[in-house]
């Protein structure tokens, strides 16, 4: 959570773990608790503090790792970062279909994609996906968007050539989303289709994945959550075209804007003005580049999902510490915006600008 100590430790007594070694004795005194989405805040956490604790904030969009019940209860403000990632998980998105028509000449161009969840992220992967010439359907039942066809999503499945989902993780209530993607959803997708998956492990059935990749009607599939995270099953993995640990929106301004929301409630939580401001990223030249799949190029190089996959296939089966080491000692990955190159490829050029890339001959 970048900018967080720099903000606090003059202002208040501020301790530092990793995510996983939060537990009950580290916050019986707390009043303050920032994290991520590796904490579950809930009873056990919170069972040595005696109503001390008043704000909770996570740098995440998702807030399944809270009992946001069992803190409304106690009076704790709750705040979280939606859309802080957004842009990251777009160009994961993107990355992951240039990758499919390198590797398996999977061209996703004209083809129907259908989008689960039509939020911040959701709404980026339609827009960017239309404008590439992508017929996009799309399932959500608490958003009506005039701009593309809003269908069930046994309909929708039945239609999409691409799948790419953006859900919440939840396990109660009319629209629960854990095990949405199950043997009956896949069964009724088209014949050599694709699943990308960005949002919550739980979200698919990973067994019933593996039947579908290995039987049909799925051609491919790439991951980035996982059932039973940081243990994951390696024999999902080993079925995937690529694998990634969670980190689709582990772009470094995405962290950054999931800190600021967090400092900024907390700070006017105390009645104070925030202290610190997003810091201007560099400007990282790739100088020209004409050769080849001029996109798929510049994508993976921004994203690197290749190396994503080689780290997280090397760990051995159920290295749950290996996958959080992954994930805590990322490599700095900066979104497209940070970017500049020349390319006399018009379409890609296109694309990228859209993106925020720079392109375009050197400022003097």
């Amino acid at each position: 959570m970048p900018g967080i100590a720099a903000a606090l430790q003059s202002r208040c007594e501020l301790r530092c773990l990793p995510g996983r070694a939060i537990d009950a004795a580290a916050v019986a005194d707390a009043e303050v608790l920032l994290l991520r989405s590796v904490t579950r805040v809930d009873a056990a956490l919170l069972a040595g503090n005696a109503g001390k604790l008043r704000f909770v904030g996570t740098a995440t969009i998702g807030r399944d790792h809270l009992d946001e019940v069992l803190l409304h209860d106690r009076g704790v403000q709750v705040v979280s970062a939606p859309g802080c990632n957004a842009q990251a998980v777009l160009e994961y998105v993107l990355a992951a279909l240039c990758a499919l028509r390198s590797m398996r000449d999977f061209d996703w161009r004209g083809r129907t994609l259908g989008v689960v969840g039509l939020g911040e992220v959701g709404r980026r992967v339609a827009t960017l996906a239309s404008r590439l010439g992508c017929r996009v359907l799309y399932c959500d039942p608490y958003v009506d968007d005039q701009r593309w066809p809003r269908l069930p999503l046994a309909e929708l499945l039945e239609q999409a050539q691409l799948l790419s989902l953006h859900v919440p993780l939840t396990r109660s209530g009319e629209h629960a989303t854990w095990r949405l993607i199950d043997a009956a959803a896949l069964a009724r997708m088209p014949e050599g289709s694709v699943l990308i998956s960005t949002c919550r492990g739980g979200v698919v059935d990973e067994a019933a994945l593996r039947q579908a990749l290995r039987t049909g009607p799925l051609a491919h599939a790439v991951l980035d959550v996982w059932e039973g995270e940081p243990c994951i099953q390696s024999a999902t993995l080993d079925k995937v075209l690529l694998g990634s640990p969670h980190v689709a929106g582990y772009s470094q301004e995405g962290k950054w804007r999931g800190s600021l929301r967090v400092l900024e409630a907390l700070f006017e939580f105390w009645g104070e003005s925030c202290p610190c401001a997003m810091p201007v990223s560099p400007c990282i030249d790739l100088g020209r580049i004409d050769e080849g799949d001029v996109l798929a190029r510049v994508m993976l190089r921004m994203v690197p999902l290749l190396r994503d996959d080689a780290a997280l296939r090397a760990l051995a089966p159920g290295d749950g510490a290996g996958f959080d080491a992954l994930r805590r000692f990322y490599p700095w990955r900066h979104e497209a915006s940070a970017y500049r190159l020349d390319t006399s490829d018009h379409e890609a050029a296109t694309i990228l600008r859209q993106l925020g890339v720079q392109v375009g001959a050197p400022v003097a």
